[in-house]
């Protein structure tokens, strides 16, 4: 049996056990190569090889169904206006704006994706494998490193977590909301890291316990706020150090993602090869 959903979690458990759906694949969006490899094959006929390139990094963001929807309306546009197929078609049909304003944006959001990145080098937590930015926000996507799970692999985790944060405020000199607004957002998994040591690792000043409902616990408890506040904030503070000591590497890698739109694992290694590990983690 094979399947496809947008929503895995929502999926009934006995349809995911072992001998059903044994194998799950996960599929991210599209990067700019691959979206080539889609343009290339609809539009090489029309479009010359550059300008599909160009196209292919604008349009990152978009799935393949987007592509092939924003193709099929561009062509038919075009034959009812009896003019010939073009990149400023495709890019209306893309919703690609190409505004000054957008690249500001851009940048920003390239540069909050360039500090986890650094981060992840900086603190060993693993490899890079893919990032993404587009107006909208960024995606980054990375392979852990294994760890024991002791009080300083969950700091660093909660380090890499805010170093996006961090990345903003050193470049730009304040942060915007990108790092929170939803429950899988920087915040949210720095907050849940930091509860989680106190309430369900035994790891924090509470001692050995653990705590069936660790958010109503956080809302009861001022002093458990207080005590993952302290947390989140002496972590964003190391995040910040880190990038500091390689803002080099983070603004050089910012401008290559903010270019290319998508980067893969060895484009990505390039610019981290000069983060050395920190001390503080190992």
């Amino acid at each position: 049996m094979v399947g496809t959903a947008n929503h895995i979690e929502r999926m009934d458990p006995a349809v995911l056990r072992a001998g059903r759906m044994d194998l799950k694949v996960q599929m991210p969006m599209p990067d700019a190569e691959s979206l080539l490899f889609i343009l290339r094959a609809h539009l090489r006929d029309d479009i010359a090889d550059p300008d599909l390139r160009d196209l292919s990094h604008l349009a990152v963001g978009n799935s393949a169904a987007d592509i092939d929807a924003a193709i099929r309306a561009a062509r038919s546009d075009a034959r009812h206006s009896r003019k010939l197929l073009s990149i400023p078609l495709l890019q209306k049909h893309l919703g690609i704006s190409t505004a000054s304003a957008d690249e500001s944006v851009i940048y920003r959001v390239a540069v909050h994706e360039a500090g986890h990145a650094v981060a992840a080098a900086a603190l060993s937590l693993g490899v890079i494998t893919s990032m993404q930015v587009t107006a909208g926000g960024g995606m980054i996507a990375r392979q852990p490193a294994p760890h024991h799970c002791l009080i300083g692999d969950v700091d660093a985790e909660i380090a890499y977590s805010l170093a996006g944060r961090a990345a903003e405020r050193l470049v730009f000199g304040e942060v915007s909301a990108g790092a929170g607004g939803h429950k899988d957002s920087d915040l949210a998994k720095a907050t849940r890291a930091a509860l989680e040591i106190e309430a369900t690792y035994g790891l924090g000043l509470l001692g050995p316990v653990w705590h069936s409902d660790p958010h109503q616990m956080y809302l009861a408890t001022p002093s458990l706020r207080d005590r993952v506040r302290q947390r989140i904030e002496r972590a964003e503070k190391r995040a910040a150090g880190v990038l500091s000591g390689h803002r080099q590497a983070l603004e050089r890698l910012a401008n290559e993602l903010a270019a290319r739109r998508s980067l893969r694992t060895a484009d990505i290694r390039r610019f981290l090869e000069g983060a050395s590990p920190d001390r503080q983690h190992n």
